[in-house]
């Protein structure tokens, strides 16, 4: 039986974990747990068929469940189910869940934690703001002293939910921080695993790929000595892109994820 592959979700964010999976036409289970949740998404000879979560399932879940920020995740190769709850084409589901993730990203420039803290604002706001219900909702639990996460909790929604709301609160002039989260220090990667991966795309490459590895680096805003863990299956997704030979590229991303598991 396969290797059984898993990571946490600090270093690899799902979708990039789904995309390597995905082009290595893959069929199995990802399990994905964070705290007292948890959630499972399969695959089918690379093709996404059916997520679950607590709240839900099929597309639902499957946006959910990659807008988790912490947690751990386990795919068990050749794991099946008879559930069919997806029906959209995965190329289509993981673009859509890449833009999904962009607009996280921009919610993450203001609300990088859960354990961030806001407070009404001090400042007027200088034109007629016309709230929804769900705003209302979340606007009347920020005291200055409840964090992201609890308000999460008192709302009944989750974290990118609650999120999204507090974001465009934020936006209005309605909310500003009143305590920002001790930053997590970025865990660099091992020097080791970057030197075996160049190696490799080098044997298929040939001496252009020190170049090209160098600057899908630069794209990613990063530099080759200091690359953060959490970009790591970024990093490979992005270089066997490059690899126009399809065995080749398959071959190139089974050998990443032994890396990946073996220095990450």
């Amino acid at each position: 039986m396969a290797d059984v592959f898993a990571g946490n979700l600090v270093h690899f964010k799902l979708i990039d974990v789904l995309k390597l999976l995905s082009s290595e036409r893959k069929t199995g289970l990802l399990e994905v747990v964070k705290g007292t949740e948890r959630g499972e998404i399969y695959l089918d000879g690379g093709k996404i068929v059916h997520a679950t979560s607590k709240d839900g399932v099929g597309e639902e879940a499957f946006f959910k469940l990659i807008t988790w920020l912490e947690g751990n995740f386990t795919f068990f190769p050749d794991a099946t189910t008879d559930e069919k709850t997806i029906e959209r084409s995965t190329l289509e589901l993981l673009e859509q869940g890449s833009e999904y993730l962009k607009e996280w990203d921009e919610i993450k420039e203001v609300i990088p934690s859960q354990e961030i803290i806001f407070k009404l604002s001090s400042g007027g706001v200088s034109e007629e703001v016309t709230l929804k219900p769900e705003e209302w909702a979340v606007l009347s639990q920020i005291d200055g002293e409840r964090t992201v996460g609890e308000i999460a909790q008192l709302t009944g929604k989750d974290e990118y939910q609650t999120a999204k709301v507090m974001f465009n609160l934020f936006m209005k002039g309605l909310i500003e921080i009143a305590a920002e989260p001790k930053r997590r220090a970025k865990r660099i990667l091992n020097s080791n695993f970057l030197d075996v991966l160049e190696a490799k795309f080098k044997e298929v490459m040939g001496p252009i790929a020190s170049f090209l590895m160098e600057e899908i680096i630069v794209e990613l805003g990063e530099k080759k000595e200091a690359f953060p863990a959490e970009k790591a299956a970024t990093l490979v997704e992005r270089m066997s892109a490059q690899i126009i030979n399809e065995e080749q590229r398959v071959e190139f991303q089974q050998m990443a994820l032994k890396v990946l598991r073996e220095y990450v």
